[in-house]
């Protein structure tokens, strides 16, 4: 954090509350740099890392309507995905409320979108070099994959596939920027944005998350989903890691 940055809303080192999490653990920094980290284990043919949630509720005290995550993460140097050209990587973290109505609960995943009444902004890190790529070549692309009411639910079953024109690398922290802004209820004014390393990586303002009906809706939680998928698992037995977990919140956020 800069030394002129706003103090953080919510700051969780090493995520030792995900811990509770089968098949994550906190280590010792990857990099050999000191201090500690989450690890978050794929084995060989599973999916599912880490599906935990940070509910903003209890983490600043409501539900805003404009949220900026900042998180570290590091691939080592034998991280593997698919190489199929498509997608073949992770789900990563990101902002989410799949409440749905009372009626139609859940949505904004799987293939199940619920539009107006639940929408997901999760990240992704698919194959690299393959159609999901715009990082123009770096080892470990990043994507969003935007469920919300402009994406037409029969020609992208499984919501928007946005490319990040910036990436990671192998073998070192990665520092992610990741905010959200709500739109005007029933206005398609929403707006993502991502940076990496502090460089703008994503910015689209023409989302439409919540319909009018749910106006008095805030961001209820940033879902910190490790899935390798889709369906294919991890080609081999993978770890990633995660630190440093920070969240503004409305007048509060950093300025990039």
């Amino acid at each position: 954090m800069k030394p002129s940055e706003p103090t953080p809303d919510y700051h969780s080192a090493t995520g030792v509350e995900a811990t509770r999490a089968e098949r994550c653990h906190i280590v010792d920094d990857p990099a050999g740099g000191g201090g500690k980290a989450l690890e978050v284990f794929y084995p060989e043919d599973e999916i599912l890392g880490i599906n935990e949630r940070v509910y903003l509720e209890n983490a600043v005290g409501y539900e805003p309507r404009v949220a900026h995550a900042r998180f570290e993460l590091f691939f080592p140097e034998d991280w593997q995905t698919w190489d199929d050209g498509i997608n073949g990587g992770t789900k990563l973290p990101g902002w989410a409320d799949h409440r749905g109505t009372e009626e139609d609960p859940g949505g904004a995943a799987g293939g199940n979108h619920n539009q107006g009444a639940s929408y997901s902004m999760r990240m992704g890190s698919p194959c690299q070099g393959g159609i999901h790529d715009a990082s123009g070549g770096a080892e470990v692309p990043f994507l969003s994959q935007v469920y919300d009411a402009t994406v037409d639910p029969d020609e992208h079953k499984h919501g928007w596939h946005h490319c990040w024109t910036e990436g990671g690398s192998k073998g070192e922290w990665t520092t992610i920027d990741y905010r959200i802004t709500l739109n005007t209820p029933g206005v398609p004014d929403g707006r993502l944005e991502g940076w990496v390393n502090g460089v703008k990586a994503w910015d689209y303002d023409e989302y439409l998350f919540l319909e009018e009906e749910f106006a008095d809706r805030g961001i209820p939680y940033w879902r910190r989903h490790y899935h390798f998928g889709g369906d294919w698992g991890s080609p081999v037995d993978n770890d990633l890691y995660e630190r440093n977990l920070s969240i503004w919140v409305d007048d509060n956020v950093p300025e990039m």
